[in-house]
């Protein structure tokens, strides 16, 4: 063998390895034995469940929205920027009771609504319990209407939990911009 062949034979490996760690989204999950991997998987589940929540709601899926929640979740609207307490609901039940006639009554005018959500921070992360912040924004659009205009602009603070289906809503507490 010459000493090309053996170089080579030296240098193909470390090149490799140098590549493997360098590519980009590498990650090494199972150095950290997985946990950093569940992590990511969870923080996804959540932001598709922030995603769920604007889809199902938009579309009048009141069933799948509510079923984003756990049973006793809290959904609280604070409006303007003294932060008054404008809707307080406790647990699925109170939410049904709240958005099933306020949704009906909007695609009765034909009101459709669409709720963008983004710039999620998560602020904390355990094992079966997060909290994050997420901006939204709110249209509403009539049929006739060439452009949507902006309802509602403001900032979610949530509480998610774990449960055996998944994440879930625990308390979703909007803070609206305006009263």
């Amino acid at each position: 063998m010459t000493s090309t062949h053996v170089q080579w034979r030296l240098v193909l490996p470390v090149f490799f390895l140098c590549c493997a760690l360098l590519a980009p989204g590498a990650t090494f999950a199972d150095r950290d034995h997985g946990h950093e991997g569940r992590r990511a998987g969870d923080r996804q589940e959540i932001l598709d469940l922030i995603s769920a929540y604007s889809y199902n709601y938009d579309l009048n899926d009141i069933p799948a929205w509510l079923s984003l929640f756990t049973e006793d979740a809290v959904w609280a609207w604070y409006a303007g920027p003294d932060q008054t307490l404008a809707v307080l609901l406790d647990g699925r039940q109170e939410l049904e009771d709240f958005v099933a006639p306020r949704r009906a009554n909007l695609a009765q005018q034909g009101v459709q609504m669409r709720h963008y959500q983004t710039n999620t921070t998560f602020t904390s992360f355990e094992r079966r319990r997060a909290t994050a912040k997420t901006i939204v924004l709110v249209t509403w659009q009539y049929a006739n209407e060439t452009a949507p205009r902006a309802i509602h602009t403001g900032v979610y603070e949530d509480t998610f939990v774990k449960t055996r289906d998944g994440w879930k809503f625990e308390e979703r507490v909007l803070f609206a911009d305006h009263n």
